[in-house]
This record gives C-alpha cells, sequence and structure tokens, in this order.
C-alpha cells in the first residue's frame, strides 16, 4: 500500500490537536492566575495549536508545494508494530478496571515478551521501578489513580 507521507502525517496531526482541544476543557479545570488569559489549560492549548499548526503546514507542503514523500507500507512486515499498538490500547482499557498499578504492571510484562527479553532480571528491575514510581505518585505527591475496581 502506497501512502503520502506529508499529507497523512499533516491529516492525523490535525485531527489529534482537534481531538485535544475537544478533550482539554473536560479534563483540565479553569483555573485563573492573575490574569484572565493565562489558566491552567494554556500550555496543553498551546501544545494543541503547534500540533495542529505541524499539520497544516505537512498538508500545504504536500497539496500546494508538492513536496511528498511516497512510502510502500506493507501490513505483513508492519505486523508486530500494529501487535503492540493494540496491546498499548488493551492497556488503556484496562487501566479503568483492573486499576493502573496491575495494568503497568501487566503492560510491562507483555512489552517485555513481546521484545523477547529473557533475562529474569530485567523484568524484575522494570516491575520493581513501574511499582516505586506508581507509589511515589500516589502516596508522595497524592496523585490520584485508578485502582482495581474503580
Amino acid at each position: 500500500m502506497k501512502v503520502r507521507s506529508n499529507l497523512v502525517g499533516g491529516v492525523a496531526s490535525i485531527l489529534f490537536a482537534a481531538a485535544l482541544f475537544i478533550i482539554i476543557p473536560s479534563q483540565i479545570d479553569q483555573t485563573i492566575m492573575g490574569n484572565e488569559y493565562i489558566s491552567s489549560r494554556l500550555v496543553p492549548q498551546l501544545i494543541a495549536g503547534v500540533i495542529a499548526l505541524c499539520g497544516f503546514v505537512l498538508v500545504f507542503k504536500s497539496l500546494v508545494i508538492g513536496q511528498e514523500q511516497i512510502r510502500e507500507i506493507s501490513l505483513p512486515v508492519e505486523k508486530r508494530a500494529i501487535l503492540f499498538f493494540i496491546m498499548m490500547l488493551a492497556f488503556l482499557f484496562a487501566v479503568s478496571t483492573i486499576g493502573f498499578l496491575a495494568a503497568g504492571l501487566g503492560m510491562a510484562a507483555a512489552a517485555l515478551l513481546f521484545q523477547r527479553v529473557r533475562s529474569a532480571r530485567q523484568y524484575l528491575i522494570v516491575l520493581v521501578v513501574i511499582a516505586v514510581v506508581y507509589s511515589a505518585f500516589v502516596h508522595g505527591l497524592q496523585v490520584p489513580l485508578p485502582e482495581w475496581g474503580t
């Protein structure tokens, strides 16, 4: 399958930025800090704006200037990347059902298996680091993360 990389990348960036602009107001409270234009939403909205701008530049380069790279994508060659993407989507759904810690530990173990890591020491290090970071965020920084059954 042949793909026009600038056009596809630009359209994907614009759609992603649009999704961010829709999601940001529902996820980040409007906290005004002395100035009605500067709030807790400012930086995420600026980042979404930069992503959209880059997307428009890519679309412009593809359609107006004609600067394009045609890439050949072979699904059998890309099957491992597609499978890993499906694993990440499963992780996102697992977080809401079994909690962040269990889903994170499961995803880490699955990713190491997927990459054919054989060293038990590496598994132990990754799993301990995830548990320590989780504990630091939940207990030290008081960041609420999804728990089992919530």
